[in-house]
C-alpha cells in the first residue's frame, strides 16, 4: 500500500495545481500564450523563437484553434511541470532521506519565497496593492508559464552539470545537453545565468584535459546554438526589437534609493547563509556555482535591456528566478546534511547559526504559501 501512496499524492498534486493554474489563467500570461500558440500555428511559425512551449500546447490541444482547449492544454502542461519539479527534486536530491521528510522538503521548495517586508507608504494609504513580487528577487513565480514549464529541465541541467563538474562522464554530459536544449527552447533565461559560471568552473576542473573539457562544454555549445537560432528568428528588425547593454542603472542614485530595500529583503537568506557558512563551503564547487549564477543573473538584469515592443516585457529578469531557487535548494540540502550528521553523532541541539538559517527558511516557506493563497484568492500577483 505504501508504494501507491506516492502515486496518489502525485495525482492529488497534479489535479490541485491544474485547478490553480486554471484559476490563474485570466490573471497570468496563460491566456496570452494560448493565443500566441494558435497564432503561431495558423501563421506557419510554430518553430520560430523559443517555440517549444507553444508547440507543446498545440500538441496537447490536438492542434485545436479553440481558445479554451489550448488554455486547458497550457494548464495541463504547467501542472505537469510543477509535479515533475517536485518529483525530480525528491528523486535526485533527497533520495537518501526518510520518504516522509524528503517529500515535505521537496514540497516546501515548490512554495519557498522571500520575505516581502518592504511596503511603500502608498500601500498603507490605499493607493496601491500589496507588493509580494514586483522589484523583488524571488525563487518561485505563478504568473509566468514559460519559467514554470522550463524549471524541471533547468533542474536536470543543473543536476547533471554538477555531476560533470565533480566527475567526468559522457553519459551525464549527454543528459545535461538534452535537458539544456529543451530548457533553452522553452525559455533561454536560465541558460544566460548558468553558462558563464559553468564554463569557468569547467575550465578550472579540466583545463589540462582538452578532450574532457570540450565534451564537458557540449551543453553550453548547444545552448549557444539554440539562443542564436532564437535571436535570429525573433529579432529580425521588422518590429524595431533589439537588445542593448546599458550601465545607466548602475550609476543612478534614484534607482538604488528606490530599490535597495527590495533587494535587501530578497537576499536575506542567501546573504545570511553565505556569511555564516563561507569558510565551511568555500571549496565546494556547487556552492561556488549557485552563488556565481545568482550574481550573474542579477548583473544581466542590471546591464541588459530590450528596445522596441519588448521594452516593457522584463525578459532580462527571469534568469533571477531559477538562480534564486537553486541557492535555496543548496541551502536546504546543506542544512539537512548537517541535521543528519548531528543526529548520528551527538544529537546535540542546533547551533545558533543553523537555527537562524532553518527558521528563516521556514518563514520563507510560510511566506510562499501566503503569496500563493493571495494570488489564488485575489488574482493579483504584484
Amino acid at each position: 500500500m505504501k508504494k501507491y501512496i506516492g502515486y496518489i499524492l502525485l495525482i492529488v498534486f497534479f489535479v490541485s495545481f491544474f485547478c490553480a493554474f486554471f484559476r490563474f489563467a485570466t490573471h497570468s500570461d496563460i491566456y496570452l500564450h494560448a493565443s500566441i500558440a494558435i497564432s503561431k500555428m495558423q501563421n506557419g511559425q510554430m518553430f520560430s523563437g523559443n517555440f517549444l512551449s507553444f508547440f507543446l500546447m498545440n500538441v496537447f490541444s490536438v492542434f485545436s484553434t479553440t481558445y479554451m482547449y489550448v488554455t486547458v492544454a497550457c494548464c495541463f502542461l504547467l501542472a505537469l511541470s510543477v509535479v515533475a519539479k517536485y518529483w525530480i527534486v525528491l528523486h535526485f536530491f533527497f533520495n537518501k532521506m526518510n520518504n516522509k521528510d524528503a517529500g515535505i522538503v521537496s514540497f516546501s521548495l515548490l512554495f519557498v519565497y522571500i520575505l516581502p517586508f518592504y511596503l511603500p507608504i502608498e500601500c498603507f494609504q490605499g493607493n496601491y496593492p500589496l507588493r509580494f513580487y514586483i522589484n523583488y528577487f524571488v525563487p518561485n513565480v505563478w504568473h509566468n508559464s514559460t519559467i514554470i514549464l522550463c524549471m524541471p529541465f533547468a533542474i536536470l541541467t543543473y543536476y547533471y552539470s554538477i555531476q560533470l563538474l565533480k566527475e567526468y562522464s559522457t553519459d551525464n554530459c549527454l543528459k545535461a545537453s538534452i535537458a539544456n536544449v529543451i530548457c533553452v527552447m522553452i525559455k533561454p533565461s536560465f541558460f544566460f545565468a548558468f553558462s558563464c559560471p559553468f564554463v569557468l568552473l569547467s575550465l578550472y576542473k579540466y583545463i589540462g584535459e582538452k578532450k574532457k573539457l570540450i565534451i564537458t562544454l557540449m551543453p553550453v555549445f548547444l545552448g549557444v546554438v539554440c539562443v542564436a537560432y532564437q535571436y535570429i528568428t525573433i529579432y529580425d528588425g521588422s518590429d524595431g526589437s533589439s537588445v542593448i547593454i546599458s550601465v545607466n542603472r548602475l550609476f543612478c542614485l534614484d534607482f538604488w534609493k528606490d530599490r535597495w530595500p527590495y533587494f535587501a529583503s530578497s537576499l536575506i537568506l542567501p546573504v545570511v547563509f553565505l556569511i555564516l557558512n563561507f569558510q565551511k563551503y568555500k571549496n565546494d564547487i556547487e556552492f561556488i556555482l549557485v552563488y556565481f549564477m545568482l550574481l550573474v543573473s542579477i548583473l544581466i538584469w542590471l546591464l541588459f535591456e530590450e528596445l522596441g515592443p519588448r521594452a516593457n516585457h522584463g525578459n532580462f529578469y527571469w534568469q533571477i528566478v531559477p538562480s534564486m531557487w537553486f541557492v535555496y535548494l543548496y541551502i536546504v540540502r546543506c542544512e539537512i546534511s548537517f541535521l543528519a550528521d548531528i543526529s548520528l553523532k551527538s544529537m546535540k541541539l542546533l547551533s545558533i547559526k543553523h537555527q537562524v538559517v532553518v527558521d528563516l527558511y521556514l518563514l520563507m516557506v510560510i511566506s510562499g504559501f501566503v503569496y500563493f493563497t493571495y494570488f489564488l484568492s485575489t488574482g493579483l500577483y504584484h
